[in-house]
């Protein structure tokens, strides 16, 4: 009996539900496709490329590869791409190239030897980039490209690339604002909601106060993950990129750790023991990482670890699929599709853009709408508690101290009321008649006047009138 009562609670859970995860899966494929759209150019594309490499002093390594090209370093490295371009390829158009996703610390592009381009510093090449598109303006008489690129633990050109006409400048325009623009704009986002959380928290109840500050810092800690997603042009030296990459990476498993820890006490006030299981794993990754040697190891591990993310993603959507919370739902599975996206696309290698910070900011958006009507509640609560305070039990009209909120003009008709012999009411009667005497005088008066008068009682059998006059 018991498992038939399981069985249906289920299907009826998966039916309430089931809306909010169309929805949000319509808004993940579309946020796919457009990053895809942003990528998929028309024009000349170059995936054949000879690569030179100094190994050492007396060593130089020459060879023919294809793009996607992807390598993990185990020391920084120098790598020259070469490609001879088709002849009378040109018009009088003017032309691009189109390199959506380089994986390096420094940046040049040159056309038959001369630069046209780079991003980062040719003399310290410390910084780091990954994920922001590159468009260089190449001369109508280019004959050759040649791609240097230098990384510290990294090298990678993740896309073919390609000579675009002016026509097709604009999707590299798309693939700026997804991967900057609205890159800086969530992380300040999540900034300010971790904010505005701990404001909140302080002002909860005990429980409350410990989930919401646990959801401040899982928010804070989303924005430092986030961090790792901005281009850095320099750093100063190997180890610090090191501790900066150190810093952001571990950040996604104590967002989480402290994401799940807030959303338990959040919604059932205590931590289940597979809560305490996801925590610890998420806190040790975290300490791996911290402690990482190298930066070899940093992103070897990063990659092998991505599984917890996914895992960790699926496990929030069953905890939050039982909270019964429509936002919380569409949010969260939206944001387990963009972990779930990315932990495959890192865990295998493949040459995709990253869609983790979009679900990061859905995911803290649905905690934004719960913060919202928790302040609701707060609002309607205190309003509501503030009511009472200035209301009269018995008749309903204000007590004395509305008085102080009652603003009286000079144009205003005040009255004073006094009930003649009421005493002798209540000691003929019984106190009884006599609150049923006050209750029906409080009616009657509301009753002739409008809302915007007031009846004050004062005391006993005295009730004090303030009506409004109209404007001319």
């Amino acid at each position: 009996m018991r498992t038939n009562e399981q069985v249906f609670k289920f299907i009826s859970l998966i039916r309430f539900s089931f809306i909010y995860y169309f929805i949000a899966f319509l808004v993940f494929l579309l946020l796919v496709m457009i990053m895809r759209y942003s990528i998929s150019v028309q024009g000349y594309k170059i995936q054949d490329w000879t690569m030179i490499r100094e190994n050492n002093v007396d060593s130089i390594e020459i060879k023919q590869i294809k793009v996607p090209y992807y390598e993990i370093l185990r020391k920084p490295t120098n790598v020259i791409f070469s490609a001879k371009i088709e002849k009378n390829y040109f018009d009088d158009e003017t032309y691009y190239l189109y390199l959506p996703q380089v994986d390096g610390s420094y940046l040049a592009v040159y056309s038959n030897n001369r630069l046209i381009g780079s991003y980062g510093f040719s003399e310290s090449r410390n910084g780091h980039f990954w994920y922001q598109p590159f468009l260089f303006q190449i001369p109508l008489d280019t004959s050759e490209i040649t791609i240097e690129i230098s990384g510290i633990y990294e090298i990678g050109i993740d896309f073919v690339p390609t000579i675009i006409p002016e026509n097709e400048k604009y999707k590299y325009l798309i693939s700026y604002l997804m991967t900057n623009i609205l890159l800086l704009t969530s992380i300040g986002l999540a900034m300010t909601l971790s904010i505005i959380l701990y404001l909140i928290s302080r002002s909860l109840s005990k429980e409350k106060k410990s989930a919401y500050l646990h959801l401040s810092m899982s928010s804070l800690l989303g924005a430092i993950w986030m961090l790792d997603l901005l281009p850095i042009p320099t750093t100063g030296s190997y180890t610090i990129i090191l501790i900066l990459r150190k810093i952001f990476v571990s950040s996604a498993y104590l967002a989480f750790a402290a994401l799940i820890y807030g959303i338990f006490k959040l919604f059932s006030g205590k931590i289940s023991i597979g809560a305490k299981i996801f925590i610890f794993i998420n806190f040790l990754s975290a300490a791996i990482l911290l402690l990482s040697p190298s930066h070899y190891f940093l992103k070897t591990f990063t990659n092998n670890i991505a599984v917890m993310l996914f895992l960790n993603a699926i496990y929030l959507v069953i905890v939050i699929f039982k909270t019964y919370s429509p936002a919380q739902i569409a949010f969260s599975f939206f944001f387990a599709l963009t972990v779930i996206h990315d932990g495959f696309v890192m865990f295998l290698s493949r040459n995709q853009k990253l869609l983790s910070m979009y679900g990061i900011i859905a995911l803290f958006g649905g905690f934004a709408y719960s913060l919202v009507n928790e302040y609701r509640d707060m609002v309607v609560g205190i309003s509501l508690a503030h009511m009472k305070s200035i209301t009269d039990s018995l008749t309903g009209a204000y007590t004395r101290g509305a008085l102080s909120e009652i603003k009286i003009s000079e144009n205003d008709a005040l009255a004073y009321i006094d009930l003649n012999r009421f005493k002798q009411i209540n000691d003929n009667y019984g106190h009884d008649v006599g609150d049923q005497i006050l209750k029906l005088l409080v009616n009657t008066l509301r009753s002739v006047i409008r809302k915007s008068d007031s009846i004050v009682r004062m005391g006993g059998d005295e009730f004090f009138g303030c009506f409004k006059r109209l404007p001319c």
